[in-house]
């Protein structure tokens, strides 16, 4: 279950973050998951400097760590724009590789590469840009096969099977309630 790690946060404005942490096993490493918005105008150099202090407080080495971002830094930029260049390389020195590496707002006469996911962790893991119009932005995702923690009989998880559901029995018991009753309590008394 993913616990919410509100004391990760961003001291600035224009700058919204939440993050949560996800137990991946007795002998894995957490799971931390982070996604930041951050607005077009906002100073680059403060918030690369901010990012790279949560990076290093979330301590790489321990924390699988996963960041999904739209932070309006294009990335297609990196050997033209010098902050640019300071922003991935800052995420490098912290070990977390960029996945998303295509444009994800496409217009008439522009591409830019701003909607971003950063990790420390490539293995089992499948990422990638969905090629449909829902904004201006194409959406992006990532998959992480992982195995949940064994849990003991103190934290047991419930689930329902449908493997062997029947439709018909189903729309045949709906069909049977007498739902007057229950829509109109009068009719109960």
């Amino acid at each position: 279950m993913p616990v919410p790690r509100s004391h990760i946060k961003f001291n600035m404005k224009l700058v919204e973050s939440c993050w949560a942490e996800i137990d991946a096993g007795k002998d894995k490493r957490k799971i931390i998951i982070g996604c930041i918005y951050k607005h077009p105008t906002f100073n680059l150099e403060q918030f690369c400097n901010q990012l790279d202090n949560i990076i290093k407080t979330l301590n790489p080495n321990r924390h699988e760590i996963y960041i999904f971002s739209d932070i309006n830094i294009d990335f297609l930029k990196y050997n033209h724009h010098s902050q640019t260049e300071e922003f991935l390389d800052m995420l490098f020195a912290n070990s977390i590789l960029l996945i998303i590496t295509k444009p994800t707002r496409i217009t008439d006469h522009t591409a830019t590469l701003i909607d971003h996911i950063y990790t420390n962790s490539v293995q089992n893991l499948t990422a990638g840009i969905l090629t449909i119009v829902i904004t201006d932005h194409l959406p992006i995702f990532c998959i992480v096969k992982t195995q949940p923690p064994r849990n003991n009989d103190n934290n047991r998880r419930y689930y329902r099977d449908y493997s062997e559901f029947d439709n018909q029995c189903f729309i045949d018991d709906v069909k049977s309630i007498d739902w007057h009753s229950i829509l109109d309590p009068d009719k109960s008394k």
